[in-house]
């Protein structure tokens, strides 16, 4: 199913995404081209419950699963 999710919805994960680090010079071109009007392929996202504060109240998070592309990002 596809859905249109806003961006701060996304948690990126940093235990499970597949890179060293995010490259801030991939991200700047990634931001440039969305904002001249590129489209990118979809990405999957999974529901997850984290905790987001000491009292341990949960929330519900989507966890970014695959890059744009792999090796990218």
């Amino acid at each position: 199913m596809k859905l249109n999710i806003p961006l701060k919805e996304v948690y990126f994960d940093e235990d499970i995404y597949p890179r060293l680090k995010k490259s801030p010079t991939t991200e700047e071109v990634y931001k440039e081209s969305l904002e001249a009007g590129a489209n990118f392929p979809p990405i999957e996202v999974q529901y997850v419950n984290i905790d987001v504060d000491s009292a341990k109240l949960e929330r519900e998070r989507r966890k970014l699963l695959s890059s744009l592309r792999e090796g990218s990002g």
